[in-house]
């Protein structure tokens, strides 16, 4: 499962640092169980939420209330991702299935299903016509998001594939898996993707850069890798987590990244410099899932703690 690939996958398979660890500037309550995935709607005035307890949870940003609840997974929701347009929601579960939601009527309008085991990440391309979903079953699966069609199935990853993520041209796709390694998909010639291998331990996450040009990595090895995404050569390591790192997210303007991991901590770090700049303590649990929100003034974090927690980050961005 996922955690399952969070929590209990884990134990299946096993500076210029600023000073500040303020509270946070709000905490949303409402999950029962661990949230594993948040994400902000396109136009920035929903956050919405998946969790353990087999909900996803959607809240208004401005007044930080719930104001809506998807139910229809029979086991955890593990990933949850907005279409563009902003008006669809996907979402992955432990129960094997995907599925996409009419967000203006909070309806489920169809339910994916072709992999054999749990489905731990789902992402949307650029121009919102296909949608990724990544499995334990080793599989990634491409789906046309009109029909609900799979149109494709990646094999290469020698065990569960942990996350996907579209480059922003939408021509590649990134994936990575419990095989510690990070593949690159091109999409016009899936069949022969390029291994990017040196992590030493499971690979939880993935993010490109808003250009394109970099992505990064999370692993179960402590560090996080950037990679020069043209040249598929690693261009860094971040250093400093002492724990699993369990998700990435860049800025917009690609000069910050924010991480979550085991250790109950977010962190910003430097892209640039290659250097943590914070860190914001507050969880009680590994944090699994970070969001930068659309102004880039605040991250939201989602924790085994049940608790949805958003930082205000904006005089430690680097500018």
């Amino acid at each position: 499962m996922r955690i399952v690939w969070l929590g209990y996958l884990a134990v299946i398979i096993g500076c210029s640092l600023s000073a500040h660890e303020p509270p946070p500037s709000d905490t949303l309550v409402g999950h029962r169980l661990r949230v594993f995935s948040v994400a902000y709607s396109p136009d920035g005035k929903t956050l919405a939420s998946a969790s353990w307890d087999d909900t996803i949870k959607l809240w208004d940003v401005a007044t930080r209330r719930e104001i809506g609840q998807l139910c229809g997974h029979t086991n955890i929701v593990s990933s949850i991702a907005y279409a563009p347009g902003g008006t669809l929601l996907a979402s992955a579960s432990s129960d094997g299935t995907v599925k996409l939601w009419d967000l203006e009527q909070r309806r489920n309008t169809s339910t994916l299903s072709g992999h054999e085991s749990d489905v731990l990440f789902v992402a949307f391309s650029p121009d919102g016509k296909t949608l990724a979903s990544a499995s334990l079953d080793r599989t990634i699966k491409l789906w046309d998001v009109a029909t609900g069609r799979n149109t494709g199935t990646l094999e290469g990853h020698r065990e569960g594939v942990t996350a996907v993520a579209f480059s922003p041209d939408g021509q590649t796709l990134a994936s990575a898996g419990c095989d510690c390694d990070v593949k690159l998909w091109n999409l016009h010639s899936p069949e022969r993707p390029v291994t990017l291998a040196s992590h030493r331990g499971i690979v939880y996450c993935l993010a490109f850069s808003s250009d394109g040009s970099m992505l990064a990595s999370g692993s179960g090895d402590q560090s996080i890798r950037l990679w020069n995404v043209k040249q598929q050569t690693s261009i860094g390591e971040l250093l400093g987590s002492k724990s699993n790192v369990m998700t990435v997210a860049f800025s917009r303007d690609g000069k910050t990244l924010a991480s979550g991991d085991a250790k109950y901590k977010v962190r910003l770090w430097d892209v640039a410099n290659q250097q943590l700049r914070a860190s914001y303590e507050g969880h009680r649990g590994d944090v699994n899932s970070v969001a930068f929100s659309l102004d880039g003034q605040t991250v939201a974090s989602g924790a085994d703690d049940a608790l949805i927690r958003l930082w205000n980050v904006a005089d430690v961005l680097v500018r």
